[in-house]
């Protein structure tokens, strides 16, 4: 009988619904670990082309490529990003859009990093993660001695460690980046980092994407 009811109840709601409601998939929301931003200076340098069109984005300052990355998040239901590269953009970011930014703090060689900033901008809710880490294109294995300060204190702080790993660009060493090896992005060199610190909240991911 049980079964029966459940039956017709489903059919019931089914029949209520319109032909477009049937049909249209429900959106699922989305947390993107991999979003840049950057500063206007750094978008005239740097005019990055659309990884599906091969044309340049066409953002020329800081506040339009904030806009574009926000939109494009509403229009696909992603409702977390991670956002890197630069903390004073970032801040700004989580500003315009506290619910929906996480600022991460990420560097590629571990020597031009104060961890102080780490200890201090942590509580203070101004650096969320650690990461994008790209230890890779300085020639830094992430299990490299170098990194281990960085990896205990992103577990004592409890907060997420977004490392790039996985392919870099094709001929990355001949193209501006002649200390990156693919060797070196291999996750399992992330194997004895994980038994060290088990408690690490990683976001290990493939970084060779689409950039919002």
């Amino acid at each position: 009988m049980i079964p029966r009811l459940l039956t017709l109840a489903f059919l019931l709601v089914f029949s209520s619904l319109t032909s477009a409601q049937r049909t249209q998939p429900r959106r699922q929301p989305i947390i993107d670990v991999h979003l840049h931003n950057y500063s206007t200076d750094e978008l005239l340098k740097n005019q990055a082309p659309n990884p599906v069109t091969g044309k340049p984005n066409g953002l020329a300052t800081e506040n339009a490529h904030m806009q574009a990355t926000l939109a494009a998040m509403e229009r696909f239901n992603i409702v977390k990003g991670v956002v890197s590269n630069n903390q004073a953009v970032g801040l700004r970011w989580k500003t315009t859009a506290p619910d929906r930014v996480i600022i991460s703090y990420g560097f590629d060689d571990p020597s031009s990093t104060d961890l102080d900033v780490l200890r201090k901008e942590v509580p203070l809710g101004r650096v969320q993660a650690v990461g994008e880490i790209g230890s890779q294109y300085e020639g830094i294995s992430p299990n490299d001695p170098r990194m281990e300060p960085y990896f205990a204190l992103a577990e004592q702080l409890d907060i997420p460690f977004a490392i790039h790993m996985g392919l870099g660009p094709p001929g990355a060493a001949y193209i501006g980046y002649p200390k990156y090896r693919m060797g070196l992005s291999n996750p399992l060199l992330l194997e004895e980092v994980l038994i060290r610190h088990p408690k690490i909240a990683s976001l290990r991911h493939a970084c060779w994407m689409a950039h919002a």
